[in-house]
């Protein structure tokens, strides 16, 4: 009798469960016919981003805009948006001046420092539109939900078009890493240069393309260094010198690293020189040269 009461109360724990799981999927379905967005946290939709691919947009506003509060009414709460985002964004919603706190490449910053400072935001409304590599395009102004839906398919055409075009334009120097590096110069005599990076560093991704894909510096780089990249804020492990220690503390506490890019040239001695800042072809040559003959 005991049994079949506990056989009952699962069946009815599961039933539950399963009509839980259908109303919430029924209410989402419900409310993009409505027009309502699923809005989530900033953090949230930038892990979401890195694993799905999916691109993000913000909705940057303020408490007494009024065009901020049109464009809510007129544009994000029609079902056509609501649709489109639900099937193609991870959408979010900042306030301008809130002095909450997000973090974004492991630094903690206000939404008012993240709105202002880091996507320079000078206006509201403002929608930020943010790729899976982290690169965001600012566009300022109120929109009706027919430009929006455009603005939002151009710049996701545009994120696949690139991503197309980095397949298409692969590393050219070969990277390899630290503790291999370091093995291949005590053999071999060939200093080794590294570059420091963050994955929000605007400039080190256009040091990227406009200085280590190019052909001059692959070539240049391929007979006289080792080459290795360092994600300044990575937790993974490299030993040096007998050490473990994380990318970050290797970056900040043994090389000093204190912004990005930087560049890191080591000889045979493991005497490290920094050299901070963007470089393009030309100077980041040069400056290749004059460290491996002062070596």
């Amino acid at each position: 009798m005991k049994k079949n009461s506990l056989y009952i109360a699962l069946i009815f724990c599961l039933l539950a469960m399963s009509s839980f799981v259908l109303s919430s999927s029924t209410k989402k379905v419900e409310d993009t016919k409505k027009g309502k967005i699923e809005w989530v946290t900033f953090e949230e939709a930038m892990e979401k981003s890195a694993q799905d691919g999916k691109p993000i947009f913000i909705d940057v506003y303020t408490d007494w805009c009024g065009w901020c509060k049109k464009m809510d009414k007129n544009t994000f709460q029609t079902e056509e948006v609501s649709k489109y985002v639900a099937e193609n964004y991870h959408a979010v919603k900042v306030d301008a001046e809130s002095e909450k706190t997000t973090k974004l490449g492991g630094e903690s910053l206000t939404f008012q420092q993240l709105s202002q400072h880091v996507f320079g935001v000078e206006g509201y409304p403002s929608i930020v539109l943010i790729n899976s590599k982290k690169e965001f395009t600012l566009v300022s102004g109120y929109r009706e939900k027919d430009e929006f839906i455009g603005i939002l398919e151009e710049f996701k055409t545009a994120s696949t078009k690139k991503k197309e075009e980095v397949k298409e334009a692969e590393d050219k120097i070969e990277w390899i890493g630290f503790e291999e590096a370091m093995k291949k110069s005590a053999k071999d005599g060939k200093p080794i240069f590294i570059d420091v990076y963050t994955d929000w560093c605007g400039w080190c991704k256009k040091m990227d393309k406009d200085t280590f894909k190019t052909d001059e510096v692959a070539e240049y780089v391929a007979k006289n260094y080792h080459a290795v990249r360092i994600d300044a804020e990575s937790a993974d492990a490299t030993s040096f010198d007998g050490k473990k220690l994380s990318y970050q503390q290797l970056s900040k506490e043994v090389f000093k690293v204190s912004g990005y890019p930087s560049i890191v040239l080591i000889n045979t001695k493991k005497e490290p020189t920094v050299k901070p800042g963007y470089h393009g072809k030309e100077d980041f040559i040069e400056m290749l040269k004059a460290f491996k003959t002062s070596k």
